[in-house]
Order: C-alpha cells, then sequence, then structure tokens
C-alpha cells in the first residue's frame, strides 16, 4: 500500500447525504450513504483513504457551488455584528425551486440579471467557521428556514460587514479528487447551462481531479434549454453536452443503473433472499429507468431519489471504477 493518503469529497444534496439511511451525513466504514459504500470498497482493497460526506439535504446547486467555493458568496447588503447577537441572512423562501430574499448571493446571475441567492440547510464542518474579511464567524439555521451568522470569537465591539464582502466556508479546496452531485432541488429556474457552468468552476477548485455524478431520473426533463419533446430526445441532448463538456469525469447514472445495477448488486452479495423472478423483474424495472423498491431508501417507494445501501452501492461501484479508470488511483492497490 503507498503510504500517501488520497483524500476525496462527496458533495451535494440528501442524495449525496444519504437521507433516513444507516450513517447518513458520514462515511464511515460500512455504512449506507454512497461516500460510505466508496470508503469501504476502497479501504477493502487496499487504499489509504479519507471520504468526507458533504452532502446537505435540501440544498439547491447554488448552494452547493457556494460550499465548494466553486463561485465566490458575497454578502449583498451591509451588516451590522454585535457581540454575542447572531445577525440574520435572509430567511430562506423558494419559488420554483429557486432561493429568494437571502442576504447570501452567489456572484452568478440568474436569467433577470440579479445574483443568486444562497441558503444552507445544515451546518458543519465543511461550513464552519466561515471567514469574511479575514474575521471567522459561526453560521447556524433557525427554525429550518433562516440562515443566521455570529462572530466566533467576541471583541467586545460591533463589526460592520460591508456589502460585498466575500464569505468563505471551512470546506477542504484541495482534496486529490471532488465528486459531485447536484440538481435534484432546482426547478424550472435551473438549466443545463447553468449544471455545466457551476460544475466546471466547482471542478477548478482541486485542479480539474473530479467527477460529475448524472442522476439517476430524469431530472434534465424540467430545464428549459434542453432540446427535444421527449424523455429519450431530451436524454440523447442531455447526455452529449455533459459528455463533451466533462468527458470520461462524467459517470451517466440514468444509464448506468439501468445497465449494470442488478449485476452490481449481485457480485457485493445483495438481493440473496429474492428469487429469480424477483430479479428478471427488478432488472426489468431498471432497464426502463425505474428505480425499484429494493434500491430505494424504505424498501416500499419505486423511483424514489433517495436510495437504500443496494442502490447506493451501485454508484459507489461506479465511481471505484472510474478512479481507475481516470488515473486517481491505481488498479493495483497504490494512490498515484
Amino acid at each position: 500500500m503507498n503510504s500517501d493518503k488520497i483524500i476525496i469529497n462527496c458533495v451535494g444534496d440528501s442524495v449525496t447525504e444519504g437521507m433516513a439511511t444507516e450513517g447518513h451525513h458520514t462515511s464511515e466504514y460500512g455504512k449506507s450513504p454512497y461516500p460510505a459504500r466508496l470508503y469501504t470498497l476502497l479501504k477493502d482493497n487496499g487504499y489509504d483513504v479519507e471520504v468526507n460526506n458533504y452532502g446537505h439535504g435540501g440544498e439547491c446547486f447554488p448552494d452547493i457551488v457556494a460550499r465548494i467555493g466553486g463561485i465566490a458568496a458575497v454578502i449583498s447588503q451591509d451588516l451590522i455584528v454585535p457581540d454575542n447577537i447572531p445577525v440574520s441572512l435572509g430567511r430562506r423562501s423558494r419559488e420554483k425551486g429557486k432561493n429568494l430574499e437571502t442576504k447570501l448571493k452567489l456572484c452568478y446571475a440568474d436569467e433577470s440579471g440579479e445574483d443568486l441567492c444562497v441558503y444552507f440547510t445544515q451546518m458543519s464542518h465543511d461550513t464552519n467557521p466561515v471567514t469574511i474579511d479575514g474575521k471567522q464567524y459561526i453560521m447556524s439555521v433557525k427554525d429550518d428556514n433562516e440562515n443566521l451568522i455570529e462572530k466566533a470569537v467576541p471583541d467586545g465591539e460591533e463589526t460592520l460587514i460591508p456589502a460585498g464582502s466575500l464569505l468563505f466556508t471551512a470546506n477542504k479546496r484541495t482534496p486529490d479528487v471532488n465528486i459531485f452531485y447536484g440538481g435534484i432541488n432546482d426547478g424550472e429556474s435551473f438549466t443545463l447551462k447553468k449544471f455545466i457552468d457551476f460544475t466546471k468552476k466547482c471542478g477548478e477548485v482541486n485542479g480539474g481531479r473530479y467527477i460529475v455524478l448524472g442522476s439517476t431520473h430524469p431530472i434534465f426533463e424540467k430545464w428549459s434549454d434542453v432540446a427535444g419533446t421527449t424523455t429519450e430526445e431530451k436524454y440523447k441532448n442531455y447526455r452529449r453536452a455533459c459528455v463533451e463538456n466533462f468527458g470520461i469525469h462524467f459517470i451517466d447514472l440514468y444509464d448506468e443503473f439501468s445497465r449494470h445495477g442488478v449485476d452490481m448488486v449481485l457480485e457485493a452479495g445483495y438481493l440473496r433472499d429474492k428469487t429469480a423472478e424477483d430479479i428478471k423483474s427488478i432488472r426489468e424495472k431498471l432497464t426502463n429507468h425505474i428505480i425499484p423498491k429494493e434500491f430505494t431508501y424504505n424498501k416500499e417507494t419505486e423511483n424514489d431519489v433517495h436510495l437504500s445501501q443496494e442502490g447506493y452501492h451501485v454508484i459507489a461501484k461506479l465511481i471505484f471504477e472510474r478512479l481507475k479508470l481516470l488515473g486517481y488511483i491505481k488498479a493495483n492497490s497504490q494512490v498515484e
């Protein structure tokens, strides 16, 4: 084993977090979210690795991009921050999957020319402390729909944060590999162009060593700039654009799940309690881009975007193989 540890950041929303699964929001060995399944695969194959689960449930892609520092986040109004008193950055108000009315913005204009609003749904080690003008602050969430900010160390004085000040989160910006999964929570205002622009900016954070996960579901259908009148036509144009822009950095989960999902989970020892007819039915559903209940978090609802350990194993296995293909890890269990 090579003694140099590889660091992998998995960045995204609740799909990355592993909502309602064992060990959600972690990458602990043997647990269920895909970062945990990936860490387990890597450790079992002899790699010295650190995998971070930076999935925050409910976040839109602009929020994710702000957390990782792909595009600068900026305070849009003057803020007076006293000692020991949190100050509001605005309440989350959403319309068609788009954040409104927050004082934290992403320096990326929407269709009206206004910078996109940013809202962090939860705080953890990849968010706090945040740094503004060289000083550290702590962000928090109030009543699930308001972001607050206060001084990390009281100094007995009021502090003015001028409009236009940049905010940097504590996210590690120099991992060996970043993995991105986003777009599930974005609505009609989101576009394929934004998905590509945002992901490219995020990929630049660590010098271009990244992997992009396409969704298991046809989220491209609601993006206004994806040409086509049928799901098949829209998918073809979405896939072409992603491959043109990301090349082999792009993992097309919509396609890969349908072709390889069953074989990957069977190889890993899952679904042993299923009959041959059950397996045939699961395979047929995946072939038709239906996520079977056996692959979803509650084992009851088909096509849920939140997956079970079986579903997350497929994602982890696909990433594991792509890491080798990209040369980020070596096939003989040695880190590049």
